[in-house]
């Protein structure tokens, strides 16, 4: 069963990038403190997702993964799925480089 967000936890917050938006359609929260304290809570890992909304490629992933709703679901039973623009956490997009 697909556990929501909260709506503070979710991507799509006005002023934010068109990717995070698109990505704000799935399982995706918002890199952050709240994202880690989820895991934490949970007992699963984070799944980083850093894109950038100028990626024709990350878009195409996007639309795979959202149109497959059994991958969302386990995808969020098992991780904590966090979505990233890569110029808003450049600190972030390094570590995964």
């Amino acid at each position: 069963m697909r556990r929501e967000p909260a709506s503070d936890q979710r991507p799509a917050a006005s002023g934010q990038h068109p990717f995070a938006i698109h990505a704000a359609r799935g399982p995706w929260r918002s890199w952050g403190a709240s994202a880690i304290d989820e895991a934490l809570r949970r007992d699963v890992p984070l799944a980083v997702l850093i894109g950038d909304a100028l990626d024709a490629w990350t878009a195409q992933w996007l639309n795979a993964i959202h149109a497959d709703a059994e991958f969302c679901a386990l995808l969020d039973a098992a991780f904590v799925p966090v979505a990233a623009e890569r110029s808003d956490h450049p600190g972030l997009a390094a570590l995964a480089q």
